[in-house]
């Protein structure tokens, strides 16, 4: 009975994100940044690959915050939408507290890896109508295969070199979801949108500014992990090295989600 409650709820989330303007405003924002990040290039460089561009995109410089809104934007104000206008009390009795809580965090993190995937998919789209996805000569396939760091070069010097824009995406889609459900957690303490939107923009400054005074160990440096965490060993390796480091993170903050809002629950009676 648990699992079906848990599996409705979450078809029900799913097709309420899926279905709400908030989804797509984040996946077109993300887009957009990306785009506009790369106009001066555009208009400097006439030959450059897709790849060119793909594999600059971690300076991504100022725009970096409103790509941290456009995902916190997706579904991570869910529980402040329900609270405030009082939708919880009606899920919590059509199913059951602990369906409602773990929906809420499995959904926010589906719904914000799909958002960053989608939203990537779409911006290489549109640059491989001006580009082409890669170089057109062995100097400089070389000439990318090493500049692309350990982590990946390897899919680039293999048969389905397209693997590879999707692979080097999975790292960063993982953290934006961690970052989406410490926004989700951040609810149970306000329910103040903007304050809910604006907190992991908050939580990545303010902790990369720590882990940089402080001297942070390398393990603890998730918003640097663009290259997974085991970024020296084989790809697949990596990726699934890289999944379970940021589902302890998710984990956590869903821990601390479900204390909160049972927490708010029992003051509110």
């Amino acid at each position: 009975m648990r699992r079906y409650h848990l599996i409705s709820c979450i078809k029900y989330d799913m097709v309420r994100v899926l279905t709400s303007i908030q989804f797509y405003t984040g996946v077109i924002g993300f887009v957009c940044i990306h785009l506009f990040n790369i106009i001066p290039e555009l208009s400097i460089t006439n030959s450059s690959p897709v790849l060119y561009y793909f594999s600059n995109r971690t300076g991504i410089g100022a725009f970096e915050m409103i790509l941290l809104f456009c995902m916190a934007l997706i579904y991570s104000t869910s529980f402040c939408t329900d609270w405030n206008q009082g939708y919880y009390k009606y899920s919590i009795i059509r199913q059951t507290k602990s369906s409602y809580i773990c929906s809420k965090v499995i959904v926010t993190v589906l719904s914000t890896f799909i958002a960053c995937m989608i939203g990537y998919i779409v911006y290489l789209v549109i640059l491989s109508f001006f580009r082409p996805l890669f170089p057109g000569n062995a100097e400089e396939w070389q000439y990318y295969i090493e500049g692309s760091g350990a982590a990946f070069a390897e899919i680039l010097a293999s048969r389905m070199p397209i693997l590879y824009y999707i692979v080097d995406i999975l790292p960063e889609a993982f953290m934006y979801a961690f970052l989406s459900v410490f926004a989700l957690y951040i609810s149970t303490k306000s329910t103040n949108i903007f304050i809910v939107l604006s907190s992991p923009i908050i939580f990545y400054y303010v902790y990369n500014y720590l882990s940089g005074t402080f001297k942070f160990p390398y393990i603890m440096l998730w918003q640097f992990m663009d290259q997974g965490v085991l970024f020296w060993e084989s790809w697949y390796l990596n990726i699934i090295a890289t999944f379970l480091y940021y589902l302890i993170g998710i984990l956590l903050m869903g821990y601390l989600f479900s204390k909160g809002v049972k927490r708010r629950i029992e003051d509110r009676k």
